[in-house]
């Protein structure tokens, strides 16, 4: 799972809600485990999952969003 963790993608034609749903089984399975992740990490990691149509909106997120402060859920 942690394999999972480290390569997550977002999907050609994956709808973000599927996106959404496979990340948090992901991240709660590994929780779960004993995991520690921190909100900056996680966001960090579904911003770089997106693929390129989302790339104006993972732009204006990092760019005024602490990313330490929030949470992945707003993302989606």
């Amino acid at each position: 799972m942690i394999q999972e963790y480290e390569l997550f993608k977002m999907q050609q034609s994956e709808l973000i809600t599927e996106v959404q749903k496979r990340f948090t089984n992901i991240v709660n399975y590994l929780i779960g485990l004993g995991k520690y992740f921190d909100n900056e990490e996680l966001n960090i990691k579904v911003l770089k999952c997106l693929d390129r149509s989302w790339k104006p909106k993972v732009m204006a997120i990092s760019k005024s969003r602490d990313l330490s402060t929030m949470t992945t859920i707003a993302f989606f």
